[in-house]
């Protein structure tokens, strides 16, 4: 009888996650752009994306953060050249893009074979990689994966290098998942949780307001849910990234915000340091604001 309960239990929760899945793998709104999206479909769901600029010539991908869409990049789109080709990704549960599938993880190898399905139907052999925040997590993977593919490494505050605590809840086993997923249905005391940590000082305002942001609505719940279960996999071996970087060295930049709370400077200082060829770039912004202010950033300097 308590087998059959907990069968029934969990029964229960598998179909509302694939319920979920379906909610948060719906399109999602788009502001207005006469580019027109292309698709890319695999066997672990259907990718979108945007080329920006000619058919041939050199190629930068450019991967958003959580919570975003290819439309974060928007104001890098003014510094493309006229020979360039930028290709600009909704990252799976974002966007236009959608999973196949709740309970199939990402791995490392899943990714890498995706870009070179990209880059077959796209006709490029290499690329830069932009990434910001959870897409800088993806540009590592890239690298780590593709080293000669890559011909240039731009991370804005990423995800990857330190893992944070709200990246390592999604690691831990057995029971610790089945309460995060909980608290996408009844999210109550989670938040009560959350605002007494910041209320004794435990958790800085900008966190707890980022968190509640991100996690207002069950679909928003059920994105944070997905992105950090399915992509849990996707773990970058930065030793293994710094010896080849090392061996085979590229122009890698590394951009911090003064007053990003999310992913400080101290998270990326060992990474910076083990590569003293590397460009840092340390703007007066926040989280939230890094990819516009690095992009008026490479504007000034283009004028000097």
């Amino acid at each position: 009888m308590r087998r059959c309960f907990f069968f029934v239990k969990g029964f229960a929760l598998r179909a509302k996650e694939t319920k979920l899945l379906k909610k948060v793998s719906k399109p999602m709104p788009q502001p207005f752009s006469d580019v027109p999206v292309r698709f890319l479909t695999c066997s672990l769901g259907r990718l979108a994306y945007r080329v920006h600029g000619p058919a041939s010539g050199t190629v930068t991908l450019l991967l958003h953060g959580f919570g975003q869409n290819q439309h974060a990049f928007h104001a890098f789109l003014s510094l493309r050249g006229k020979e360039e080709r930028y290709i600009s990704i909704d990252l799976f549960f974002h966007g236009l893009s959608s999973w196949s599938k709740a309970s199939k993880r990402l791995l490392p190898k899943d990714w890498a074979a995706i870009l070179q399905q990209l880059m077959a139907a796209e006709k490029f052999n290499s690329f830069h990689l932009v990434g910001y925040s959870m897409g800088g997590k993806f540009s590592l993977i890239s690298y780590q994966e593709l080293p000669k593919q890559v011909l240039s490494l731009t991370l804005l505050a990423p995800d990857g290098i330190k893992t944070g605590f709200w990246y390592n809840i999604s690691n831990f086993p057995g029971i610790f998942e089945g309460l995060f997923k909980r608290t996408v249905l009844d999210p109550n005391r989670f938040f009560t949780w959350m605002h007494g940590l910041r209320r004794i000082g435990l958790l800085d305002k900008s966190i707890v307001k980022f968190i509640d942001t991100q996690m207002e609505t069950r679909t928003k719940r059920a994105q944070v849910y997905f992105t950090w279960s399915v992509f849990r996999k996707l773990r970058p071996d930065i030793q293994a990234i710094l010896a080849e970087l090392r061996r085979q060295p590229i122009p890698v930049t590394l951009v911090t915000g003064d007053f990003d709370r999310m992913v400080t400077y101290e998270n990326l200082a060992y990474f910076i340091e083990a590569l003293p060829a590397a460009e840092h770039v340390a703007l007066a912004s926040g989280h939230n604001t890094l990819i516009p202010d690095y992009a008026e950033y490479l504007k000034n300097r283009r004028k000097k």
